[in-house]
């Protein structure tokens, strides 16, 4: 039993954007408390099912979630960092 309730559509704009060409990083926003952060972690966990073969990086950034967070400096760092290795 999945305790996610999709948003309509949402999960699959996201999975189409994920196998999409368009070269463009994806940003999801929206009020504090709308559901951003279950809708990435969500996502993030069924795209190991859906691509399971595939080569990804993932760079999932929970923006204020943390101190370090807080600056976009460091967040974009430890992106560049994630990517880098």
């Amino acid at each position: 039993m999945s305790l996610f309730k999709d948003r309509p559509g949402i999960t699959g704009k996201l999975f189409e954007y994920v196998g999409s060409s368009c070269g463009v990083p994806m940003v999801l926003y929206g009020e504090k408390g709308c559901g951003k952060t279950h809708i990435m972690a969500a996502t993030a966990y069924k795209m190991g099912e859906k691509f399971p073969m595939q080569k990804m990086i993932l760079a999932m950034r929970f923006i204020g979630i943390s101190p370090q967070s807080h600056s976009i400096r460091n967040t974009l760092k430890s992106i560049c960092e994630q990517v880098r290795s």
